[in-house]
């Protein structure tokens, strides 16, 4: 797609997302956290690095192609619409909220699961990378999480955008791909893997408390919400 037909593509996402039924919405966004969380058990099991940030896309492309409720990439989908005057802002706060809790809900239930229970991880020996990634994650200085986070959700609008270009499945596979690895690579901070990643390591032993999870991931949150929805969705 052109850049103009594009914009009337996230346009047209944005009001079939803000006329989901509550029921839908909750089910599609449980399972973005499920796919998300999927993602980052996998950049575990691989020891992280290259190789996970190369695998770790798989998680995004599952949520885009299956047409699921990120709240990271709906940032870039509701404040284009809002701002284009598409979608009321009122549906916005209604995705944004439900989005975020059911797509924690969905990385818990996997960490808890298939993760945990499932003693998947320490099979692989990554119990303590779990632990180093999620207290890396949860208790970074606030301000650097949110840096962090701002740089994570601008390049996975980005491959959002991408991806709405192209019309084939293949294509959208590639120009989501790219993106999603860098972040990874750069060491950002994405609020639904960190959703799944800090909780997972503090299962596994990390010494981190409920307050100082949910503190960070709500800082990352913000910093995903500028760096999407704002540097993607209101400048384009």
């Amino acid at each position: 797609k052109a850049p103009k037909d594009t914009l009337q593509a996230v346009y047209a996402a944005g009001k079939y997302k803000a006329g989901l039924s509550l029921d839908v919405l909750c089910i599609q966004s449980t399972m973005a956290g499920i796919f998300i969380a999927f993602a980052g058990q996998l950049y575990l099991s691989v020891g992280g690095g290259i190789i996970g940030a190369v695998l770790f896309p798989g998680g995004l492309i599952a949520v885009i192609l299956t047409s699921a409720e990120l709240f990271t990439g709906d940032a870039l989908i509701f404040v284009a619409s809002v701002l284009g005057g598409q979608v009321p802002i009122h549906r916005l706060v209604r995705n944004w909220c439900v989005s975020w809790c059911c797509n924690f809900i969905g990385s818990v239930l996997w960490a808890y699961f298939l993760g945990y229970l499932s003693h998947a991880l320490e099979d692989v020996g990554a119990t303590e990378l779990a632990i180093q990634v999620a207290e890396k994650k949860a208790l970074d200085h606030m301000g650097s999480i949110f840096l962090k986070g701002v740089g994570a959700n601008f390049l996975v609008c980005i491959a959002v955008w991408q991806g709405t270009t192209a019309e084939e499945a293949s294509g959208k596979v590639l120009t989501l791909w790219w993106p999603t690895a860098s972040f990874i690579l750069l060491g950002f901070s994405h609020c639904v893997a960190n959703m799944f990643l800090i909780p997972m390591g503090m299962m596994m032993g990390a010494n981190i408390s409920v307050g100082r999870m949910f503190t960070s991931i709500l800082m990352a949150s913000f910093g995903n919400i500028v760096g999407g929805g704002f540097f993607v969705g209101a400048v384009y």
